[in-house]
């Protein structure tokens, strides 16, 4: 294209004998300047390609953290639900009298203190926050939807620590009392001679310290799985609406 405009200026410039230089200089510049023109279009053109074919990636990498973290958030709200379920046939069974230290175990059975943190896949999120490309995305709304959710999670993730440092703490008030008894040392403890009636009778006591300090603590942990379970059901809830909206951006746009 380039080639035939200068041949066409060529011979323009041979047309007027006096001007022939001057055209032709002209000419050259103007040559010059629109391959510029033409090689800053193609260069920004390779550019926002590559930039698109980078937010579709950020974007994909991003579900699928997400789907993942749908998944971890379904399991743990089964998880902490059979928990308060155990929880609460440990409290009314242990009203009733246990004849035996078997009949005992077999209620402490029930008992699982179960104090895991909230662990989400945000790799993808980080990657994009450290690197200060948070800005790649061409859609504000999604922009401002995938920032949001990643600061609920860490709001809930903060609660459920705080959570988690509570019910250890009441825990470790009745830990003497649990971890003999339940048989989890009875590789030191392996003598009848090392058992007392006292040291699991308490139970049929409710007027005991033993008792209460026992139901406080499982108190604290089944309020604490309750809580977790709103907690779970609100980002589960929160992930599966920005996983629509990134489903919508993928299908939407023109990635060609």
């Amino acid at each position: 294209m380039i080639n035939f405009f200068r041949k066409t200026r060529k011979k323009m410039a041979d047309d007027n004998k006096p001007m022939k230089y001057m055209r032709y200089a002209i000419g050259e510049i103007v040559l010059v300047v629109i391959g510029i023109l033409i090689a800053i279009q193609i260069n920004n053109w390779n550019e926002a390609k590559k930039i698109e074919i980078l937010e579709k990636k950020f974007l994909e990498s991003l579900r699928s953290d997400l789907v993942a973290d749908t998944i971890m958030l379904s399991k743990r709200i089964k998880e902490s639900e059979g928990y308060k379920s155990d929880y609460y046939d440990f409290v009314h069974q242990s009203y009733e009298i246990q004849n035996t230290f078997e009949d005992f175990l077999s209620i402490q059975a029930l008992l699982e203190w179960h104090s895991e943190h909230l662990v989400v896949r945000n790799l993808t999120f980080k990657e994009l926050s450290n690197s200060g490309q948070l800005n790649i995305f061409k859609n504000n709304i999604l922009k401002d939807s995938i920032a949001s959710f990643y600061l609920k999670y860490e709001t809930k993730a903060t609660h459920i620590r705080e959570y988690n440092e509570y019910s250890v703490k009441e825990l470790i008030k009745v830990t003497s009392i649990t971890v003999r008894v339940s048989g989890r040392a009875d590789y030191l403890f392996d003598e009848p001679k090392m058992f007392k009636e006292y040291d699991w009778e308490f139970i049929n006591d409710p007027s005991s310290i033993e008792f209460n300090l026992l139901q406080n603590a499982v108190a604290a942990y089944s309020n604490k799985h309750k809580t977790f379970i709103s907690f779970f059901e609100f980002l589960l809830k929160e992930a599966n609406s920005l996983i629509d909206q990134i489903n919508k951006e993928l299908e939407n746009r023109n990635w060609n």
